[in-house]
């Protein structure tokens, strides 16, 4: 299960690091209509809407209100997303195993820091495989 203590930090070009959280929210957190809609879109059409999302965090790099607001605004997504049954399971396992990979890589190296690009990035290509497993 995905801790909700787990940080992830960016150094932004203007800005000192940054913390950010990795919280995903439950179904509750979201008015049901906004999600109903999201998620009638389908999984691929969702990650399709959700890249162009992750490639503005590089527009926002110098100004951190509007990176925050935006990082909020995909783990909103996010976790809209794995919300839709037919792939949830599949989704979960790759997202955390893979932050807890990273998370204890950078422990044994003795480094207390992740970039947040690179978890996007890690993220993205495990849900291309995800995609490619569930035939969508």
């Amino acid at each position: 299960m995905l801790q909700s203590e787990l940080k992830v930090f960016v150094i932004l070009d203007s800005i000192a690091m940054v913390e950010l959280s990795i919280e995903l929210k439950t179904e509750s957190d979201f008015d049901p209509i906004a999600l109903e809609l999201w998620q009638e879109g389908g999984f691929l059409r969702q990650i399709l809407d959700i890249y162009p999302e992750v490639y503005r965090l590089e527009k926002y790099k110098n100004d951190e209100k509007a990176f925050r607001s935006q990082w909020e605004t995909l783990l909103d997504l996010v976790s809209m997303t794995m919300l839709d049954d037919e792939v949830e399971e599949t989704t979960k396992y790759e997202l955390y195993h893979n932050l807890e990979k990273l998370q204890r890589y950078y422990a044994d190296a003795g480094v207390n820091k992740a970039t947040a690009f690179g978890w996007w990035k890690q993220w993205k290509c495990d849900l291309n495989r995800t995609v490619a497993r569930e035939g969508h």
